[in-house]
């Protein structure tokens, strides 16, 4: 009995340090940024910088990325009808005539504003990254920039 709680006891030990502890200076900028921010969670991403999702009553839920020394990269909000670009609409109702867009995301850098769409298309899911200047980019469903947006709600 002593071994197994040993065992226990290590194996809790490891999996703790093996946790991902946002750096502080990460910490810092964002809430020198977004001061308020409620229901934060945060991810480290493939190239390593750090995603923080969270709640701000204006916006809603709002996605931050940051660099590893806490350097602001990028803002996305989800956006709804009005705001959604027509022309880009258009266009993937063109690409894709059976398409039905589930949710659109205006990502804001410092230098400039892109749009990511959820779509399912024929039973696939995937996302599109377009461009202000319209040039796009397909985001197989596989893609961390495409899983990680999808949350899985208990009610």
């Amino acid at each position: 009995m002593k071994i197994k709680m040993a065992f226990f006891i290590l194996l809790l030990v490891a999996l703790q340090s093996c946790l991902k502890k946002v750096p502080k200076a990460v910490e810092d900028a964002f809430l020198d940024r977004f001061f308020g921010a409620k229901d934060l969670v945060w991810a480290k991403t493939p190239n390593n910088d750090w995603s923080a999702t969270f709640y701000i009553e204006k916006y809603h839920y709002i996605t931050a990325n940051f660099s590893p020394t806490g350097t602001f990269e990028a803002m996305e909000i989800e956006i709804h009808d009005d705001d959604i670009p027509e022309n880009i609409v258009n266009k993937i109702y063109s690409m894709y005539p059976d398409a039905t867009i589930f949710n659109v995301f205006e990502k804001n850098s410092e230098k400039s504003t892109s749009f990511i769409f959820e779509i399912e298309n024929k039973g696939q899911l995937f996302g599109i990254y377009f461009n202000k200047d319209g040039t796009y980019q397909i985001i197989p469903p596989d893609d961390y920039r495409f899983i990680s947006r999808i949350n899985i709600e208990n009610d």
